[in-house]
């Protein structure tokens, strides 16, 4: 299939750096695949979830964050969003919406995406699930980003927030919640100690 092709070449092409061609690719498999499948589909809707995920990686972040959000009113119609969904999709185009609303400086709207994240991956894997805990630090750094932001507007608010934000999420690294055992995480090439 041309469009599978294409976004798996827009994948490669992404990796490298190479946004330009890759928003390309991605913008001409979505076309084939719109004139062929419904809009429903999952392969029209994940070809959109990289495109939008690549027009923020190109600083295109008010059309990256339509494009992703008109992925979400479809994968909602579906009912992806009250339990997550099998291939993670759902998750994966949420979480890249989430990242475009909060370089808007939508942090509100950044939030609720990032809670509804943490909700999925609480129920999925369980507290102690480094998927969890790496949500909590998510939504901890975004309420520490608005903290920075609107406190001169909303001081108590938004610094209690945050604060019971980061100290949740230091409790789980403090207390080995997390891997269960004191081995560095390995992330590649990178090194990361256990707390």
């Amino acid at each position: 299939d041309v469009a599978e092709t294409l976004h798996g070449m827009a994948r490669v092409l992404n990796v490298k750096g190479r946004y330009d061609e890759s928003e390309k690719a991605l913008r001409r498999a979505l076309r084939i695949q719109q004139a062929a499948l419904p809009r429903s589909s999952r392969d029209t809707l994940r070809t959109m979830s990289t495109l939008g995920l690549v027009l923020n990686q190109r600083g295109q972040v008010e059309q990256s964050a339509a494009v992703l959000e008109a992925a979400l009113v479809e994968l909602r119609k579906m009912g992806d969003d009250a339990h997550g969904s099998d291939d993670d999709l759902y998750e994966d185009t949420l979480n890249s919406y989430s990242l475009a609303l909060q370089e808007l400086g939508r942090f509100d709207e950044c939030e609720q995406a990032r809670r509804t994240l943490l909700e999925l991956d609480r129920r999925r894997y369980g507290e102690a699930h480094i998927n969890y805990a790496m949500d909590l630090a998510t939504v901890g750094s975004m309420l520490r980003e608005r903290d920075a932001l609107d406190q001169h507007f909303e001081p108590p608010a938004a610094r209690l927030a945050a604060e019971h934000a980061r100290r949740d999420h230091a409790g789980l690294v403090d207390d080995e919640q997390v891997t269960g055992s004191q081995q560095p995480l390995d992330v590649g090439e990178m090194q990361i100690p256990h707390a």
